[in-house]
């Protein structure tokens, strides 16, 4: 792993880099589990080729990254970036055998990049945490090829994503606390809105671009299991976080948390309702 010690010190490196981000650590087979027709969707839209060199942005624990080098081949390259630590460290454990994996550990919008080096940049929700969202896409622009793409997938409308607005409603009930309001400030659905990110990509010199609006649905596993994931990751967590809630609310907030899921997913479908978008766009 190449360490990059003139990351700024943000809200965003702050949390991917201290114990909040263990619960992404536990979690980690779970997470990929859930995101599963997301992530098949994402690379039936991908067009990697043996020998390619690709970009993994906000790689986390390298499901992306890992089946990226499968489809370049040995004599392809795949670069996964991220500003996480731990998450690059659990990458490094998982796939230290797979040969054509280097390991960043950076924020985009600084990290120098080789001029026209990649011929794919492509990210799996990595790319909503950006401080400086334009400077992060130029950053990106430069570094592809002429001809290369870039495609990536976030999350778009919150109440359309039931694994986030479910746990936010029953812990907003619960003590009396508002949803956060969704804005472009860095997270998990600032790029919630199809004009802003069109802005954006066009504003960074991207051409071709295409943003299309996928339905689909996020996995279950085991009832415990989600509900220990909601109030330790995602909008839920956060409220609760902020508002220090002691253990014995916590414990009552996921019993009831427990009684939603079992009513209204675990005895009906199985299934959580999920919305996102698939981006692409290229560099003439």
């Amino acid at each position: 792993m190449q360490n990059i010690h003139n990351i700024k010190q943000t809200d965003q490196y702050k949390y991917w880099n201290n114990t909040k981000v263990f619960a992404w650590l536990k979690y980690d087979t779970e997470m990929n589990y859930k995101f599963s027709f997301i992530t098949n969707y994402l690379f039936d839209n991908l067009d990697l080729n043996k020998n390619n060199k690709i970009l993994d942005i906000g790689c986390g624990s390298g499901f992306t990254t890992s089946i990226c080098a499968n489809k370049v081949g040995n004599k392809g390259l795949v670069v996964g970036a991220d500003i996480s630590k731990p998450l690059l460290k659990l990458l490094n454990q998982k796939y230290k055998k797979i040969k054509n994996i280097k390991l960043i550990h950076t924020d985009i919008e600084s990290y120098k990049f080789d001029e026209g080096y990649f011929d794919n940049v492509v990210s799996r929700f990595g790319i909503m945490f950006f401080d400086n969202p334009i400077t992060a896409f130029i950053n990106i622009y430069k570094c592809l090829k002429v001809g290369g793409k870039l495609t990536f997938v976030c999350w778009n409308n919150f109440k359309s994503n039931e694994f986030f607005s479910i746990p936010a409603n029953v812990v907003s009930k619960f003590i009396k606390v508002k949803i956060p309001l969704i804005n472009n400030s860095p997270g998990p659905f600032s790029f919630n809105k199809k004009k802003y990110i069109y802005q954006l990509l066009e504003n960074s010199n991207f051409k071709n671009i295409k943003i299309k609006n996928v339905k689909t649905y996020l996995k279950t596993a085991n009832i415990l299991t989600d509900t220990d994931i909601m109030l330790n990751i995602g909008t839920g967590a956060r409220m609760l976080g902020e508002k220090n809630t002691s253990k014995l609310i916590k414990k009552m907030i996921k019993e009831k948390l427990t009684f939603y899921l079992e009513n209204n997913i675990f005895n009906k479908s199985y299934l959580y309702k999920a919305n996102f978008f698939l981006v692409n766009a290229t560099k003439e």
